[in-house]
């Protein structure tokens, strides 16, 4: 399996003689019976299968990824959405201690100018 640079799908180069089954490895019984072309399409009827299965994981894995990216990308709006709420309580928190404060130090100033008098 080779990973592609320019789509980042991942291809299955497979040539005639990579086959994973190599049907003069049997059993001399079972090459006997097959004989060499009876092996020969037990293999590509394997490689086919093989093939086949494939193709339907990574169907459902492809199927899965999209459906766990698109619920990934709904939680991300909510916790944004979340989170500008949060900054906003907390921006309009600091507004009102800060008025707060330079409130009492106005009127600490002008306790200060009326004894000073």
């Amino acid at each position: 399996m080779t990973l592609s640079p320019d789509d980042e799908n991942v291809v299955v180069n497979r040539a005639e003689s990579d086959r994973p089954v190599d049907y003069r490895r049997w059993p001399n019984a079972l090459r006997e019976r097959l004989g060499d072309g009876g092996s020969a399409a037990l293999v590509d009827v394997l490689d086919e299968r093989d093939h086949a299965l494939m193709t339907v994981v990574t169907e459902r894995f492809e199927h899965r990824l999209t459906e766990e990216c698109a619920q990934l990308r709904s939680e991300m709006v909510h916790l944004r959405a979340d989170l500008r709420v949060d900054i906003a309580n907390a921006r309009a928190d600091f507004i009102k201690w800060s008025f707060m404060f330079w409130i009492g130090q106005a009127a600490t100033v002008a306790g200060l100018l009326v004894a000073l008098r």
